[in-house]
């Protein structure tokens, strides 16, 4: 379960994308996706009783931003909410919940094989000058230009595009489940490592 926020295609990408960036180093890599639903109203809590998404990740994810999932319902139906849910050709299913309104950062929650706790995590943005979350991204565009190789599997980019698009019809077609056979698209993932793990990133 990945939780974002903002304008549900612009930003939808990045909770796309940064929820790709820890699935695609699951066992076996990256194996592409079979079918995509976007629910938005009362979808959202039908597709909840059809355990096509988990409140206890939701809630996991969200207590990493601090942001409360009391009165859940109450505060999805009042905002523009969308939840995007992707079934993967290994049988993992995710949801990436686009939630403006109910918090306004990303967060990711998932089950690990022999762990009772969800696995939970906060991707650290910095939200004012200098946007310092952006020095990592050049740092990879400097390490393709020193090796001639790009320092993340570029396929992320184009399954996550299709993940989007079809996210995006799937809204327009009243949420219906949209197969997917143009996104077999399987990779391994890099060792490239994520930005945030150091305070030395966001000095302050």
């Amino acid at each position: 379960m990945k939780v974002g926020y903002g304008d549900l295609e612009a930003y939808g990408f990045h909770g796309i994308e940064a929820l790709q960036s820890v699935l695609e180093r699951r066992h076996g890599g990256e194996t592409g996706v079979i079918a995509v639903t976007a629910a938005t109203g009362d979808q959202i809590w039908q597709a909840e009783k059809e355990n096509k998404w988990d409140r206890r990740l939701l809630k996991s994810a969200l207590d990493t931003i601090d942001s409360s999932s009391e009165r859940l319902e109450e505060r999805l139906n009042r905002e523009k909410a969308a939840f995007y849910m992707i079934e993967y050709r290994d049988g993992l299913r995710a949801t990436v919940a686009m939630l403006t309104g109910v918090c306004h950062e990303f967060a990711l929650a998932c089950r690990l094989r022999d762990q009772a706790e969800p696995f939970a995590c906060w991707f650290r943005l910095e939200e004012t000058h200098p946007y310092g979350h952006f020095e990592h991204l050049l740092r990879g565009i400097q390490h393709m230009m020193h090796t001639q190789h790009a320092a993340y599997p570029v396929e992320r980019t184009l399954l996550t595009t299709g993940i989007l698009e079809k996210a995006m019809h799937s809204m327009h077609q009243q949420g219906k489940r949209l197969e997917s056979p143009a996104l077999d698209i399987r990779y391994p993932a890099t060792t490239w490592g994520f930005a945030n793990r150091s305070e030395e990133n966001f000095p302050s």
